[in-house]
């Protein structure tokens, strides 16, 4: 009984190393097929990213091919346009020196029509200048004219004329073309004044005409001079 139990308890004990085992090789086999899977999964990543790589190869490629058509493309446009650039400086050397011709034939051109227009306009200044030289001594013959009449009027015509006596007579203009925009005023004012007040004479001496006649023959006749008689101020005036 004794001898049994042992060999029980040695075969318990190698049935225990058995089950140890068994457990041993269950773990091992647990743990190499988790590392098994992890390398599945890493296999798996790799090959993604390999087929991406590829796929992104494929594209690299693709655009690359297409960059160098554009590159030839391109190449064969720059050459194309230098040539048009340098066909262009040719041409262009040609045209700047028609410009430059043309140019200095403007030039001279403008050189001589300013030159022609100055030379017009001191002539004009000096024949503007005669005549508002000559035309002070006849200017101020009528000055003086119409402002004695303009006085004889206002005196010996009525209340008509009075405002015409005491109406100022317009200066002179000065023979100098310092100002002629003031000169020729003075002309037109003085012309005016001269207009006005033959005008106003002529109105007076309308209704006495006949009147005027007689007494200028009387007085000649009689020896006396009057303003109307051959040697009177009004007759030399207007002879």
């Amino acid at each position: 009984a004794r001898a049994l139990e042992d060999e029980a308890i040695r075969l318990r004990e190698e049935l225990n190393s058995e089950k140890q085992k068994v457990l041993e090789l269950k773990r091992a086999a647990h743990g190499r097929a988790a590392a098994w899977k992890e390398q599945l999964e890493h296999i798996k990543g790799e090959l993604a990213a390999k087929s991406l790589m590829e796929k992104e190869n494929e594209r690299l490629t693709t655009e690359l091919s297409q960059s160098r058509k554009d590159m030839t493309a391109l190449r064969t446009e720059v050459e194309r346009l230098r040539g048009e650039v340098q066909e262009a400086r040719r041409r262009g050397g040609q045209r700047t020196e028609d410009m430059d011709i043309l140019s200095n034939t403007m030039a001279g051109q403008l050189m001589a029509v300013e030159q022609e227009l100055s030379a017009q306009t001191h002539r004009h200044n000096q024949l503007l200048e005669l005549f508002l030289r000559h035309l002070q001594q006849p200017l101020a013959v009528v000055q003086q004219s119409c402002a004695r009449i303009a006085t004889h009027m206002a005196l010996f015509g009525g209340d008509a004329f009075q405002e015409l006596g005491a109406r100022e007579v317009p200066p002179l203009c000065e023979a100098s073309l310092g100002d002629l925009k003031s000169n020729l005023v003075k002309i037109v004012n003085l012309l005016r004044y001269a207009a006005d007040v033959l005008e106003a004479q002529e109105q007076q001496a309308m209704p006495f005409k006949t009147k005027g006649r007689e007494t200028a023959e009387s007085i000649g006749s009689s020896g006396e001079e009057g303003p109307w008689s051959k040697n009177g101020w009004l007759r030399g005036v207007f002879s």
